[in-house]
């Protein structure tokens, strides 16, 4: 109930206007929690209207005093009732104020109670997964196949360890400890017993050892036997070659292609590797890597080759290299040489290999001097 005083100037009236205030929820002690008001019970709460209607009703009284009487006492009456009138109002204000408040408490209370719904939800399935994890079990239900925990937890990998170990083993360091304490407590620890198995020990390790030195000193005999009834000494050096009875040193260009690459094995080829070359009315310079080569050039009629031979200042190719040029085409192969060099081929020749099909061989036989030798024309 609250009590409105209204202005005037008659006697002091007093309105009673009935006020239904909202009663506090009510949390209950874990989530989720449900309280006595909802939050639109609280929000709809109209304070300042009913205010309002206490007024019209208070003003009402009021005027109906004010013909009734003019007297000063009613005046002054009227007077402190206009001033608690605006207490009046003050108040409603301050209740509109709090029921907002309440309202966002109340709001803030629902958003708790979904939260800590939701972590009770969350507390259970964690717990659901420790417990699958560590025994394999759902609340007390083995785990199906298509579970992670299936047989992939704890419990199941202590079995797999039992298993394997053959039996059981210590399920605590405490009984290990034990166990451990009484095989101690239970072995010879006399001297005597001691010295008696380092001496075993040693006389074993003893024996291995001999057994090591007489298999080393019987290969070492085996091995000189070999060496000194079948075996001469070595005393070449370099690439080596053996005949049978004798070890030798090798010789480059008979035993073995050399270095260069343009030393024949056999000396009755002119050459050995096969490459073409040729020109279009052009000049080719030989070059080292056409030593031991059988070149072939191969162009047509209208069209002709120039080999020369360049000076040992220009290529530096070894003394006694040589090659083979082929003229397979009908274009002219023809050859020369840079200021400085000699050839020595058929006297009156025009420096040119004289027929299709037919080949020359140059042969270098001095620094700046070669021989030409073949179907010259």
């Amino acid at each position: 109930m609250a009590l409105l005083v209204l202005p005037g100037t008659v006697p002091m009236v007093t309105v009673n206007v009935p006020i239904p205030l909202p009663v506090p929820g009510v949390l209950e002690s874990f989530a989720p929690s449900v309280h006595m008001h909802t939050k639109s019970e609280i929000t709809d709460y109209d304070a300042p209207a009913l205010v309002k209607v206490a007024l019209v009703e208070a003003k009402a009284y009021t005027d109906t005093a004010v013909r009734a009487s003019a007297t000063p006492q009613a005046a002054a009456s009227a007077q402190a009732a206009g001033s608690s009138a605006v207490e009046a109002a003050d108040s409603a204000e301050r209740a509109e104020s709090s029921a907002a408040a309440a309202a966002t408490k109340a709001e803030e209370a629902e958003i708790s109670a979904q939260q800590a719904s939701g972590s009770e939800a969350a507390a259970g399935s964690h717990a659901g997964d420790a417990e699958a994890w560590a025994a394999g079990t759902r609340d007390g239900v083995a785990v199906g196949v298509s579970d992670e925990a299936y047989q992939n937890n704890a419990k199941w990998y202590k079995e797999q360890a039992r298993s394997i170990a053959g039996g059981d083993f210590f399920p605590s360091k405490d009984e290990a400890r034990e166990y451990a304490r009484t095989a101690v407590d239970s072995h010879d620890n006399s001297s005597a017993a001691h010295g008696g198995l380092i001496t075993e020990i040693h006389e074993a390790i003893a024996d291995e050892v001999q057994e090591r030195i007489d298999a080393v000193a019987a290969a070492e005999a085996r091995a000189k036997t070999y060496a000194d009834g079948k075996q001469a000494k070595i005393t070449a050096s370099g690439l080596l070659k053996g005949s049978g009875s004798a070890v030798t040193s090798a010789v480059e260009g008979t035993d073995y292609v050399g270095a260069n690459g343009w030393h024949k094995i056999n000396h009755m080829r002119a050459s050995s590797r096969i490459i073409h070359r040729s020109g279009n009315n052009s000049v080719l310079f030989l070059r080292e890597s056409d030593m031991g080569c059988f070149i072939i050039s191969d162009t047509p009629a209208s069209v002709f080759t120039n080999f020369q031979i360049p000076a040992n200042e220009t290529v530096a190719i070894p003394i006694e290299a040589e090659c083979e040029i082929f003229r397979k085409g009908d274009g002219d192969v023809t050859f020369g040489a840079e200021s400085g060099v000699t050839l020595l081929f058929k006297e009156g020749s025009a420096g040119k290999i004289a027929d299709k099909n037919t080949s020359i061989v140059l042969k270098k036989i001095d620094t700046n001097v070669w021989s030409v030798q073949g179907n010259l024309g």
